[in-house]
């Protein structure tokens, strides 16, 4: 049942991204840096879902299971607020570098990971959710809040690293079950 509604979930932000793409090329656009923001947290949310796509698939144990489809519910729904948003102030993606590597590294961590032993693949998942956290945390801090002056994309980074902060602790709590 929770498998049907991830590809629903999946079709569903794929048919997003088309009309987000679509829509964006008819109108003005929103200034770069704001487009650049918002690209840059659909790659982290995108490395997310994949990620909790492939725990869900390798039959974790129930509890980094049920972190899992937190993840692919949490960040599938953050992902089609910051299209939408996107889609308001005309943001058309551009394909920075930021998210492009972001994008990069996380198909290679997930290469990683799918290629461990299932017995492996709890501890490491949850170790890289961690540190991946950790790392969007800095990134929203340091760079991605100082790079806009749109207030709507300024409340959807806080709303974010709010999100981010959260599943930063319960991932921490889950590693120290783990250990």
């Amino acid at each position: 049942m929770k498998s049907t509604k991830l590809v629903k979930l999946g079709v569903s932000l794929s048919v997003l991204l088309v009309c987000f793409s679509a829509e964006a090329a008819k109108s003005n656009h929103a200034s770069s840096s704001d487009a650049t923001v918002i690209e840059t947290i659909v790659a982290l949310d995108k490395n997310e879902i994949l990620a909790g796509v492939a725990a869900s698939h390798l039959q974790s144990k129930s509890s980094v299971l049920d972190f899992a489809y937190m993840m692919i519910k949490d960040h599938g729904q953050n992902l089609v607020d910051a299209l939408q948003l996107a889609n308001k102030i005309k943001a058309l993606p551009l394909n920075s570098a930021v998210a492009s590597n972001i994008s990069n590294k996380g198909a290679e961590e997930l290469v990683k990971l799918a290629g461990l032993p299932k017995d492996q693949f709890d501890k490491a998942y949850v170790d890289a959710m961690v540190i991946g956290h950790e790392e969007a945390l800095k990134l929203i801090d340091s760079k991605l809040l100082k790079e806009t002056k749109d207030q709507d994309v300024v409340k959807f980074l806080m709303d974010t690293r709010s999100a981010v902060n959260t599943h930063l602790e319960d991932a921490k709590k889950l590693q120290k079950d783990l250990s």
